[in-house]
C-alpha cells in the first residue's frame, strides 16, 4: 500500500528503510513502515498536547491580563 506521506527506498543499511518525507534533505529511517506510521501517530498526539498545554496558558495569561485590567479601572474611578 502506498503512503502519500512516505515513499520507502531501500539502503543498503541493515534491514532498515527509508522513507522520504518529501523536503530536501529529510528522510527518516525505521524498521517498518508500521513503525514509521507509529511514530508518526505518536508524534501527532504530543504535538497536539503540547499544542493544547499553550493554548490553556495563553488563555489564562489573557484571564490574569482583563482581571488586572478591571482592578486598575475599578482603583482609578
Amino acid at each position: 500500500m502506498a503512503s502519500s506521506l512516505a515513499s520507502g527506498l531501500s539502503s543498503q543499511q541493515e534491514d532498515y528503510l527509508k522513507y522520504s518525507t518529501g523536503w530536501p534533505g529529510i528522510a527518516i529511517e525505521c524498521e517498518s513502515l508500521e513503525i514509521f506510521k507509529l511514530d508518526l501517530g505518536a508524534l501527532v498526539v504530543e504535538l497536539k498536547i503540547a499544542a493544547e498545554q499553550q493554548i490553556k496558558s495563553i488563555k489564562d495569561s489573557m484571564q490574569e491580563a482583563r482581571i488586572a485590567l478591571l482592578q486598575q479601572l475599578h482603583r482609578s474611578v
